[in-house]
C-alpha cells in the first residue's frame, strides 16, 4: 500500500501537575514525556509514562492523562500518512536527545512559528518513517530479549537510583555484555549512558525552576554530590549549572 502524505494538525507542549480530562483528537497523536510521570488512558488501555516514553494515541479515541507528578510533554497531532506509521495505541521509548525526540521538538516550534506547511509536513513524514523503523526494531528486540524492556523500566523508573551495568543486567536476567549490545543497537548508547541522558534532560528542565537550588536539582537527578553534578552538567552543556541557568533567564 502506498503511503499518503501526512498533514500536521496541532503541535505543542504541556507542563504542569494537573490532569488532562477526557478528550479526543481529530487526528492521531504522539505524546513524548520529557519530565515527570503520568498515566495515559486511551479507551481500555492505560499507558505508564516516564521521561522518554512516547505514547501513540489513535484518532478519535477518548483519552485521559493522569498526571502523577509535575510533568512536561511535547505532542504532535496529524492526519493521513496511511502506510507510513501504525497509530495503534502503545508506547515506544526514545532517548530524549535522539533524532526523533529533536524532530518532535522542532515540529512544536515550527507550528508555533506558523512555518511553511510543506516544510512542516515533510519533517513530519520523516519523523513517522523514523518511528516506524524504531517500532520494528522494538518488536524484534522485545520478542527475542524481553530483558531489554525490563532494563528500560528500571533505568527510567527512578532516576536517582544508582545502578551499575552488572547489577542492572543481573536484575534483568541477562549478561552485561549482551545487555550493552542490545542498548547500542536500540538506542545507540550503553545502558548507563541512556540513563545519564535522561538525567541531564531532567536537570535542564529543573534548572529553569528558580525555586530549586542547583544542589537540589542535582539530587533530584541522581547526583547527590553537587560538585560532581556540576562537572557532569558542564561537560554536557558547556557551562556550569548556575551559569547555564542564568543564560536561560537572560534569553
Amino acid at each position: 500500500m502506498s503511503a499518503s502524505m501526512p498533514r500536521l494538525l496541532h503541535a505543542g507542549r504541556f507542563a504542569g501537575d494537573r490532569d488532562c480530562p477526557w478528550h479526543a483528537h481529530d487526528g492521531h497523536e504522539l505524546v513524548l514525556v520529557t519530565a515527570g510521570t503520568c498515566r495515559m488512558t486511551c479507551g481500555a488501555v492505560e499507558l505508564a509514562c516516564v521521561p522518554g516514553t512516547l505514547a501513540v494515541l489513535p484518532k478519535g479515541q477518548p483519552q485521559y492523562q493522569h498526571t502523577d507528578s509535575p510533568t512536561s510533554t511535547s505532542y504532535v497531532v496529524w492526519q493521513a500518512g496511511d502506510g507510513v506509521f501504525d497509530p495503534t495505541v502503545r508506547t515506544l521509548t526514545l532517548a530524549l536527545d535522539s533524532r526523533p525526540a529533536r524532530w518532535i521538538d522542532d515540529l512544536c516550534a515550527l507550528f508555533e512559528q506558523e512555518a511553511d506547511p510543506q516544510v512542516v509536513d515533510a519533517l513530519l513524514l520523516a519523523l513517522l518513517a523514523d518511528l516506524a523503523q524504531l517500532a520494528a526494531r522494538c518488536e524484534q528486540d522485545a520478542a527475542l530479549h524481553p530483558a531489554l524492556a525490563e532494563a528500560i523500566r528500571l533505568l527510567t523508573g527512578d532516576l536517582t537510583e544508582q545502578l551499575d551495568l552488572t547489577r542492572l543486567a543481573a536484575r534483568c536476567g541477562i549478561g552485561a555484555s549482551h545487555l550493552a549490545r542490545l542498548f547500542l543497537r536500540h538506542h545507540g548508547c550503553p545502558p548507563l549512558r541512556y540513563q545519564q541522558r535522561l538525567r541531564l534532560r531532567l536537570a535542564e528542565r529543573l534548572l529553569q525552576d528558580p525555586q530549586l537550588t542547583v544542589a537540589e536539582v542535582g539530587r533530584r537527578c541522581g547526583w547527590p554530590d553537587p560538585n560532581y553534578f556540576g562537572r557532569v552538567f558542564s561537560k554536557h552543556a558547556g557551562a556550569p549549572p548556575a551559569t547555564w541557568r542564568g543564560s536561560r533567564r537572560a534569553g
